[in-house]
């Protein structure tokens, strides 16, 4: 993140702004792949999660989409 903060306050003087999207685990077929060579559960992972669920991508193409709109 302080990368993203320090382009942040470079590229704002010119107008510009930097975000990062840092989800956590989303539930793809290149995690579940990864999951299985390592060996852990999907369960596993939800119950460390804050929110006990996986992420989907849809989600994070959505928040992406609405924060053009927003300025996000």
């Amino acid at each position: 993140m302080g990368l993203t903060r320090s382009a942040a306050l470079d590229y704002a003087k010119r107008g510009n702004r930097v975000n990062a999207v840092s989800p956590g685990f989303i539930d793809t077929e290149m995690n579940d792949r990864t999951l299985e060579l390592l060996g852990i559960t999907v369960d596993a992972l939800v119950s460390r999660s804050p929110m006990a669920r996986v992420g989907e991508a849809a989600e994070i193409a959505q928040f992406l989409q609405n924060g053009s709109r927003t300025g996000v």
